[in-house]
């Protein structure tokens, strides 16, 4: 997804590019929910105003780490369950 505004955009020098609080808590949250499947990237448009572009992985069943579990799960669950007694 891309969003451009027509306002002034961004500085062009001395920042660190980071943004402040709030651009740090949104990157904080993609990289908890996404990990690295997602990239956050604003800049400056050539013809004016910022352009933010937030891209993320398409799901229908959740989130990245939640496939993975549900996956070994289910196949666990098709694993003969050791009882202790050495049957």
């Amino acid at each position: 997804m891309t969003v451009r505004d027509d306002g002034p955009g961004m500085p062009e020098a001395g920042g660190t590019g980071e943004g402040g609080l709030g651009l740090s808590n949104v990157r904080a949250r993609l990289a908890r929910r996404y990990g690295e499947e997602h990239e956050l990237r604003l800049s400056n448009h050539p013809q004016g105003g910022l352009e933010v572009t937030l891209t993320i992985p398409f799901e229908t069943d959740g989130f990245p780490g939640e496939r993975a579990e549900r996956r070994e799960a289910a196949e666990r669950a098709s694993l003969p369950l050791a009882t202790g007694d050495g049957a």
